[in-house]
């Protein structure tokens, strides 16, 4: 188990890596972002994506789990306090591997928890095209005396 005191500042943790088909493209926007350009292929030809795209909100969602399997699940986390400076910076499209990293940059200790704030980044594992950055910050238990 990781603790706030084990969360040092410069502590950098790979992410696995993921791909989305069309089809999970398509069923995820249903539900939760109907745009045309992610919900119908010929839509998204027509768009100035020029094909199907993932909505943001679905590369948001694969973040999560790339850091949940790379650190959070180990990690004492108490609740989410926040993302700052959210950027979709480039489409993930069928087959994109989405991967990246995560970085600790700052952890304030208190008497029986840690803020801890680190920036995630993801990137296209093929070509190293960046796709997402957020600075999350969360509070993170301390370590049991």
């Amino acid at each position: 188990m990781l603790y706030a005191e084990d969360l040092d500042a410069g502590t950098v943790f790979p992410l696995g890596r993921r791909s989305l088909t069309a089809a999970e493209i398509m069923e995820f926007a249903r539900a939760w972002d109907p745009m045309p350009f992610h919900v119908d292929e010929a839509a998204g030809r027509a768009s100035p994506f020029g094909g199907l795209i993932a909505s943001g909100l679905h590369t948001i969602a694969v973040a999560q789990r790339l850091l949940f399997d790379a650190f959070m699940d180990r990690t004492h986390v108490i609740a989410g306090l926040g993302v700052d400076g959210l950027r979709m910076t480039g489409p993930v499209r069928p087959g994109t591997v989405i991967t990246g990293q995560a970085e600790i940059l700052d952890r304030r200790l208190r008497d029986a928890d840690g803020v801890v704030t680190f920036r995630t980044a993801l990137v296209d594992g093929d070509d190293g095209s960046a796709l997402l950055t957020q600075r999350t910050t969360m509070l993170v238990g301390r370590r049991p005396a």
